[in-house]
């Protein structure tokens, strides 16, 4: 969420984020949302990965990557 004082968003807003967000950027904050929805979508299904794709909209390979990319176990959970 971003809050600012004016009626619109404008570069130096923008700027705020980007500090706030770490030290990689807004890019590494995406990152850590996807590994969050994803391990709270596998724990939602009891780790059934193809509930879980299907609940993503992904294909169960690209679920499975994403699981090896972000190095997520079950107990993890």
């Amino acid at each position: 969420m971003l809050l600012c004082t004016a009626s619109f968003i404008d570069v130096g807003d923008l700027t705020q984020v980007s500090r706030q967000s770490g030290p990689e950027g807004p890019q590494q904050l995406l990152k850590e949302q996807e590994k969050n929805l994803i391990l709270e979508t596998l724990k939602k299904t009891r780790w059934n990965q193809k509930r879980a794709a299907a609940e993503l909209g992904i294909g169960e390979t690209t679920l499975w990557r994403k699981i090896k990319k972000f190095d997520l176990r079950m107990e993890d959970t």
